[in-house]
């Protein structure tokens, strides 16, 4: 996280526009627009781009000139409200997001004290782009879709509007004849504005990113579901796969998918918005794709993947069984840990050894020690409303009072009491998918990324 105040802190707001060629794609959420340099970026390196800003009275005739010249950008899609918006946000997909004071104005870009901060994409900012992308998704319903015949239009009345408020000399005169104007702004106003939301100031039961997640959490295991059907019904499964269930197999399959075809020099953020992209059109041909070069190979690709199957699923299966999973040992958590993909990822994010009780003196520390000393460290105590790990894991797992999507939020939601410290949607998407995997689909953060990469709409946290 970086602060942008300009002057203040030498971290200029101009600066975050340089990223814009590396970018993905951007949502631009801000009030108000006068400067093109950002558009003029954008429309250079041909990124699709997403406008959201506010045409009201007010609006400035360089606003219109600048969404005049983005409108024609092929790849380009503008929103617009009459009121209300007053936003600042700039995110630059696979790179980072910028939420501050600063408009896109010139003033803002090399004069003004502004202040603001940059998030770059990764996993420890994950919760934040979360929040960004729930936001991003609202702004459809209190903004209505500007085309260039709008455009045209509304230019047209401010320019002559203005022209006649120059030659008034008296008040009472500039009114009315303003308001000629204004009458013919206000009926196109209600037309193209028409059905957009107006915020109703009251407090609803869920927030609209509670409702959200829950959402994208029931579409991705719908999607999983779906997909392991298909495979099943239409796919021959490789030999060695053997006789381990269809969404470990997956898990694998996305696994071996996400390192062969996926990373690769660039920043992982970039390339998995990059796949996107390029595959949102489609994303069943892709993973169809995906399930014909799978079945195709004639041996399993790594030792890493028979391992799996061997024994880190039948492992895990049997600790987390229902008998079994509220009277585990440290030694058998660490056990669930090291056969964890997401939490031995969230382990590696620990800049230092120290942080886990450990000497890096002699070298690389194996992952079974970080394991067992992260269910030492971090897994033996209550939250702070007294739920053990194990009882939040039995509770996410094998309650059956609400469905995993709902209690998902539970599990993850700060104010919640079945939230557990370091303990994120990764890891219960995982677990539960390695416990239950007659009913549930595996959902980790890798596979979130692939299922991002191959076109579909879900959040890669």
């Amino acid at each position: 996280m970086k602060l942008i105040a300009n002057e203040v802190n030498n971290n200029y707001f101009r600066e975050i526009l340089e990223l814009v060629p590396s970018a993905a794609s951007i949502d631009v959420a801000v009030a108000y627009i006068t400067d093109n340099t950002l558009f003029d970026l954008a429309i250079k390196h041909d990124k699709p781009l997403n406008i959201w800003c506010r045409i009201d009275e007010g609006v400035s005739l360089d606003t219109l000139s600048v969404l005049q010249k983005c409108v024609r950008h092929p790849k380009c899609k503008i929103r617009a409200t009459y009121d209300y918006l007053h936003a600042k946000v700039i995110w630059l997909h696979g790179v980072g997001c910028y939420i501050g004071s600063a408009n896109l104005s010139g003033k803002a870009l090399y004069d003004n004290i502004e202040l603001g901060v940059f998030y770059e994409e990764g996993l420890e900012f994950a919760n934040f782009f979360g929040e960004i992308k729930t936001f991003i998704a609202n702004l459809q319903d209190y903004t209505s879709t500007i085309l260039p015949d709008d455009l045209n239009r509304i230019q047209k009345i401010f320019i002559e509007m203005g022209n006649s408020r120059d030659i008034e000399n008296i008040e009472y005169q500039l009114r009315q004849h303003k308001k000629k104007f204004l009458d013919e702004w206000n009926k196109l106003k209600g037309r193209i504005f028409a059905n957009q939301k107006t915020p109703l100031h009251k407090i609803s039961k869920g927030s609209k990113h509670q409702k959200r997640c829950i959402e994208e959490w029931k579409y991705c295991q719908k999607i999983l579901t779906e997909y392991a059907d298909i495979y099943m019904a239409e796919y021959k499964r490789p030999a060695w796969v053997g006789q381990i269930d269809c969404f470990s197999e997956i898990d694998k399959m996305f696994d071996w998918y996400y390192g062969d075809y996926i990373k690769g020099d660039k920043k992982v953020e970039i390339l998995i918005e990059e796949h996107h992209e390029q595959n949102k059109s489609n994303p069943d041909k892709k993973m169809r794709e995906l399930f014909s070069m799978w079945t195709a190979l004639k041996e399993v690709p790594y030792a890493e993947i028979s391992e799996s199957f061997a024994t880190r699923t039948p492992i895990v299966r049997k600790l987390l069984s229902k008998k079994n999973i509220l009277s585990l040992s440290v030694k058998d958590i660490s056990e669930v840990v090291v056969n964890c993909w997401a939490l031995i990822d969230h382990i590696n994010q620990f800049k230092s050894y120290e942080k886990l009780g450990l000497d890096s003196e002699n070298g690389k520390v194996s992952k079974e020690i970080k394991a067992e000393q992260y269910a030492k460290l971090f897994l033996c105590d209550p939250n702070k409303h007294g739920k053990s790990f194990l009882e939040v894991l039995n509770y996410f797992i094998w309650d059956e009072s609400s469905p995993p999507w709902e209690k998902i939020w539970e599990c993850t939601d700060s104010n919640s009491k079945w939230k557990y410290p370091g303990i994120d949607r990764s890891t219960l998407g995982e677990l539960i998918g390695l416990a239950r995997p007659d009913k549930y689909p595996i959902r980790n953060n890798r596979i979130s990324r692939v299922l991002y990469a191959l076109g579909f709409e879900v959040d890669h946290f």
